[in-house]
Formats: C-alpha cells, sequence, structure tokens
C-alpha cells in the first residue's frame, strides 16, 4: 500500500513539474507565436497546437474542448479545433481589412490566453 501511495505521489509530482513546463511554453507561444509559426493562420496555429499536445500526452490542452464549450456557448462534439473555428468565424473581420493572418493569430492568442488564465485560477487561490 506505501508503495503504491509512493508512486502515486511521484506520478503526482511529475506532472505538476511537466504542467510548469507546458506554461512556459504557452507563455513563449503567446508573447511570440512567429518564432512557431512560419505561416501564421487560424489552421496552421491549430496544427501545431495539435501536435505540440501530442508531444505533451495531451496534458497542455487538457480541459481544453469543454472550456471552450461552455465558454462560447457551443457543443463539445466539434473538439476544440472546431470551437475555435466556428467562434473566430462569428468575428472573422471583413474583407478588405488589413492583415486577416494577423486578427487570427491575435485571436488564437487571446483564447489561449484566457484559458490558461482561467484554467490556474483556483490553483493560486
Amino acid at each position: 500500500m506505501a508503495t503504491v501511495l509512493a508512486t502515486e505521489s511521484n506520478l503526482q509530482q511529475t506532472v505538476m513539474r511537466a504542467e510548469n513546463d507546458y506554461r512556459e511554453f504557452i507563455d513563449s507561444f503567446i508573447e511570440r507565436p512567429r518564432m512557431y509559426l512560419h505561416r501564421v493562420s487560424l489552421d496552421t496555429a491549430i496544427a501545431f497546437l495539435v501536435g505540440y499536445d501530442c508531444a505533451t500526452n495531451h496534458c497542455l490542452l487538457r480541459g481544453f474542448t469543454n472550456w471552450m464549450a461552455t465558454e462560447f456557448q457551443g457543443s463539445p462534439s466539434l473538439g476544440w479545433q472546431g470551437l475555435l473555428r466556428a467562434k473566430y468565424s462569428e468575428q472573422e473581420p471583413k474583407s478588405g481589412d488589413p492583415a486577416p493572418d494577423s486578427a487570427e493569430l491575435t485571436f488564437v492568442v487571446r483564447v489561449l490566453s484566457q484559458f490558461f488564465c482561467q484554467r490556474e485560477a483556483p490553483e493560486r487561490g
């Protein structure tokens, strides 16, 4: 029994360290997204985040789909990618607006920032 508890404690510590590493990455991504994305668009940002989330064994975006479904009043069956696309298309800049790629990137960064701030809020309290 003691071995099982020690193993669970070690696992929790490992997860907490990994989440700190992910948080450092996401902070860097939010501050300098063009450092990670060659071509900036909603689709390339989604593809990059899907890949990074897979590399972190789906820890990076844990809870993102449910948060987006609640935040944007959508169906979680769309997945966070579909919810993100649907929400962006509602507020997509009009044709003729300058730099649509920049608007897409700003949108993704804003949504990620909101998600991580709210996901960390209970831990801070």
